[in-house]
C-alpha cells in the first residue's frame, strides 16, 4: 500500500483508530475493574459488577472494531490477522492450561493469574502479526 492510498479518509485508517480507541477503552476499563475493588471501593460487590460488566460491553464493542478493521484489509492482510489471531487462540488455550496445571500442582508457587495469560497472549499475537508481515512482503 503506497502513501498515498493511506490517506486520513482510508477505511484503513479508520477502522484502526476505531479500533484502538475501543482497545484503550477495554483495557482502562480493565484497570477499573482490577484496582477500583483493591482501592477505590473495596468490598463493595455492586460497584465491581458494574465496573465488570462495563468492561464486558466495551470488550464487545472492541471484539466488533476488531472484524469491522479485518473486513477492511486486503485479502494479504486479512490472511496476516486471521493466522495471527488462530495462533493467539491456541497459544492461549495450550499456555493457558499448562499454567494452571503448574499453579494446581504446586509447581509454581503463584496463583494463576489471568494477567499473565493476557500478556503471553499478546506477545504471540505481536509476534505472529511479525512473522506474518515478513513471511508476505
Amino acid at each position: 500500500m503506497t502513501c498515498e492510498q493511506l490517506d486520513t479518509k482510508s477505511p484503513i485508517i479508520n477502522t484502526t483508530k476505531n479500533l484502538a480507541m475501543w482497545a484503550v477503552s477495554w483495557v482502562g476499563s480493565a484497570a477499573l475493574a482490577t484496582l477500583g475493588h483493591q482501592l477505590l471501593w473495596t468490598d463493595n460487590i455492586t460497584l465491581s459488577l458494574i465496573a465488570i460488566a462495563i468492561n464486558l460491553l466495551l470488550g464487545v464493542q472492541m471484539i466488533r472494531a476488531y472484524i469491522k478493521h479485518v473486513k477492511a484489509l486486503d485479502e494479504l492482510q486479512q490472511k496476516v490477522q486471521i493466522e495471527a489471531a488462530a495462533i493467539t487462540a491456541g497459544t492461549g488455550l495450550v499456555a493457558g492450561s499448562s499454567y494452571s496445571y503448574l499453579s494446581n500442582f504446586g509447581v509454581i508457587q503463584q496463583e494463576a493469574s489471568i494477567a499473565v495469560l493476557i500478556v503471553i497472549m499478546a506477545i504471540a499475537y505481536i509476534g505472529a502479526i511479525i512473522v506474518g508481515i515478513w513471511r508476505y512482503r
